[in-house]
């Protein structure tokens, strides 16, 4: 049993509209580790989101997600095999994998379970790699808005495992040769009608909705349509994204 807790099934839709992609740059940097490029596994894909940006990079990618309704809103590609799948117990052969990836998902996992199963189907001197994003730079009063917001409103409908992501993932178990990386961040014009679409995929925002059959971002929105100054008025958003990357030995 993975004891597989399933916090983004019910609303998979919205989250395949409003998350984020990773920028190419960080596709090609992990390639450069890998001495082969056969076949990538990205966990907890989600709506497929790092295994489109693999593509480029590996002949097959095998894309897993515990969720049927996270599978069901992926991008169909020749290259990419979606899987319905736990990452703590996939379909994989032993020393088959070049590299794993996780993409915002790693702190949901089950440590104890998903480490032997990277091990097990990692080649010997095959890269795993786990990486998230949270609270973007915007503006120094948007930062204000959302940082009360999420230590606000939203505080107590975050997870425990959140923290590891405020944490920037320092404190995440991670029992691999590791190896020190560049720094990555996810650059993106958007409106605030698309940033906001980007918020409900936050967990805390269904959880509050789900709990209060309320909508919070309601509670913030006048004062961020007058920091932003029209609701599609585009400015420039990044996140920062803390990156693990080791190697089996």
């Amino acid at each position: 049993m993975t004891n597989f807790k399933d916090h983004f099934s019910q609303f998979s839709k919205t989250y395949a509209n409003g998350r984020l992609r990773y920028p190419p740059e960080l596709f090609s940097y992990l390639s450069s580790l890998t001495t082969e490029h056969e076949l990538a596994w990205d966990c907890g894909t989600g709506n497929g989101q790092a295994a489109i940006g693999l593509k480029e990079n590996y002949k097959k990618i095998v894309a897993t997600d515990p969720s049927v309704q996270q599978i069901e809103h992926c991008t169909p590609e020749p290259r990419i095999t979606y899987l319905v799948e736990p990452a703590e117990r996939s379909s994989l052969t032993d020393g088959s994998v070049d590299i794993v990836t996780v993409g915002v998902a790693l702190h949901w996992f089950n440590f104890e379970l998903f480490y032997p199963e990277v091990k097990r189907v990692l080649k010997k001197g095959g890269i795993i790699a786990a990486w998230a994003y949270f609270l973007p730079a915007i503006s120094v009063e948007i930062d204000l808005i959302l940082k009360v917001f999420t230590e606000g409103a939203l505080s107590s409908f975050w997870k425990p495992q959140i923290k590891f992501i405020h944490d920037e993932y320092k404190t995440i178990p991670f029992p691999f040769e590791e190896i020190k990386t560049p720094d990555f961040v996810i650059k993106k014009r958007m409106s605030l009608n698309k940033f906001i679409e980007h918020m409900y995929t936050w967990s805390a925002v269904q959880f509050y909705i789900k709990d209060k059959n309320k909508d919070p971002v309601e509670l913030i929105y006048t004062e961020l349509l007058a920091a932003w100054g029209s609701a599609k008025k585009e400015k420039e958003i990044i996140w920062k994204m803390p990156l693990r990357v080791g190697r089996r030995i």
